[in-house]
């Protein structure tokens, strides 16, 4: 499962820092179309691998993997495909913090793909909380393990907010932030 994870957070990082290194609109939005494929599993196996840490393993089903792969699987292609542009519209880039960032318009279908992202994410974060209150895993790396679902989703988060950078747009540094919380 941490293999999984550290190779979708790969293919994250590697499609972000192609798109962020792109000066063509239409190579950094295929470039942005292909981190769906790193981060949108990383939200899957973060729960299953919460819910493993902290003896759960039980509720792992096919089917309840199968279930928490059917919106990140939607979502992917909905991304790769744009149809009607669903979820990228106005894609731009812009130039900010020395180079030419790529930005888009958030319609509607986009904000709940963040809602069930940043849900997901939060949902691994309480079931590790849970199982550090329970004494069902060490404090300590129950602690390091909410740190490391905690960074990108705060950078994520405050890039959404508009707060960092400021205005919202520039460079996502949530790729980053990931690949930092699973080398902790």
């Amino acid at each position: 499962q941490s293999r999984l994870l550290g190779f979708n957070n790969a293919i994250w990082v590697f499609a972000a820092t192609l798109k962020t290194a792109s000066t063509d609109l239409q190579l950094s939005l295929l470039f942005y179309k292909l981190e769906f494929l790193g981060f949108l599993p990383n939200t899957v196996v973060a729960i299953v691998m919460a819910l493993a840490y902290v003896g759960k393993d039980r509720w792992l089903t096919w089917r309840t993997c199968a279930l928490l792969s059917v919106v990140p699987t939607a979502f992917i292609l909905l991304a790769l495909v744009n149809p009607d542009n669903v979820m990228i519209v106005d894609p731009k880039l812009i130039p900010a913090q020395g180079i030419l960032a790529f930005e888009h318009e958030f319609p509607p279908l986009f904000d709940v793909y963040l809602a069930w992202l940043y849900g997901a994410v939060l949902v691994a974060i309480l079931i590790l909380a849970w199982g550090i209150m329970t004494d069902r895993v060490p404090t300590v790396p129950g602690l390091v393990g909410i740190m490391a679902l905690l960074l990108p989703l705060v950078v994520a988060v405050l890039k959404t907010a508009g707060i960092y950078p400021p205005g919202g747009d520039g460079i996502n540094i949530s790729p980053a932030a990931s690949a930092i919380g699973i080398s902790v």
